[in-house]
């Protein structure tokens, strides 16, 4: 990691749980010392294990805020799962490779009308995703990967390299699970956003239930097409996405897919009747 990359990091875990704690857990990562550091980060309590990847997470979301949609997108999401909701559906939040599960806390505050299905498949993380995600009835955590089967996958990636870096491939114990089954497990359940962090296993999963990204309005993805050369893992996505209109927005190191739909300005009056009439948009009016 470059000196930059680091000091973006302390800054941003400065950000996210205060200086003081920052320090502590740094000063514990130096001397190599693994115990937790129970902290607050945007309004709640969680646990940073300092010879992990817990730090960069919590830098990267809570401080420097990856997720943060601006005000138009997120007004015109909380309209459409409030409309979701008065036809009898369950908005839901799905976020694959949740890791210890600080996106969805962050998820769970934004949105408090719909649901979170964090998804991890590392055992040790998981229960880390548990502890942090307990006060949080809205989050469901599952342990298990992202794939396009249900029988079981292999978890690759030195654990050295950080709980954030785990790969998965066909042919292992770890429970795996479909997109689709994950949504339908929920009764009425209506994916409002889906974020992705799986670590290159995105064209897989985007080839499988491709159904389910064709509704979604809101896909988060961390593309990974730098550790596959030549895997085009986002070229399922596109094809599934086909013929919507969407924006793209970056966000840090995320992709940001967003049904135009529900921030396009109403249509702007023409010809004599604009001089007696303005149609002012505002994110309130989604």
């Amino acid at each position: 990691m470059h000196h930059s990359s680091r000091l973006r990091h302390l800054i941003g875990l400065g950000k996210a749980i205060g200086p003081l704690a920052a320090l502590r857990v740094w000063g514990r990562r130096a001397m190599r010392q693994a115990a937790p550091v129970t902290a607050r980060a945007g309004g709640h309590p969680i646990r940073i294990r300092p010879l992990d990847s817990d730090p960069f997470v919590a830098s990267q979301i809570f401080g420097w805020k990856d997720y943060q949609l601006d005000a138009a997108l997120l007004a015109g999401l909380h309209a459409l799962a409030r409309r979701q909701r008065a036809q009898g559906h369950q908005p839901l939040i799905i976020d694959a490779g949740a890791n210890v599960g600080y996106s969805a806390l962050y998820f769970a505050a934004m949105f408090p009308e719909a649901l979170v299905v964090a998804i991890e498949p590392d055992a040790v993380t998981f229960a880390e995703l548990r502890a942090n995600a307990a006060r949080e009835p809205r989050i469901h955590p599952v342990h298990g990967a992202l794939w396009s089967h249900e029988n079981g996958v292999n978890l690759g990636g030195a654990p050295g390299d950080g709980s954030w870096s785990r790969q998965v491939a066909d042919g292992g114990s770890v429970p795996s699970r479909r997109l689709a089954s994950l949504v339908a497990a929920v009764p009425g359940g209506y994916p409002l956003i889906v974020k992705l962090d799986i670590e290159g296993a995105e064209r897989t999963v985007f080839e499988s239930d491709g159904a389910v990204f064709a509704q979604a309005p809101c896909i988060v993805i961390e593309p990974h097409d730098f550790m596959i050369p030549g895997g085009a893992c986002l070229a399922p996505l596109f094809a599934a996405l086909a013929g919507r209109a969407m924006d793209t927005l970056i966000a840090g190191e995320n992709l940001i897919f967003f049904d135009s739909s529900l921030v396009r300005p109403p249509q702007q009056p023409s010809g004599p009747a604009a001089a007696l009439e303005r149609h002012v948009y505002a994110a309130s009016d989604v």
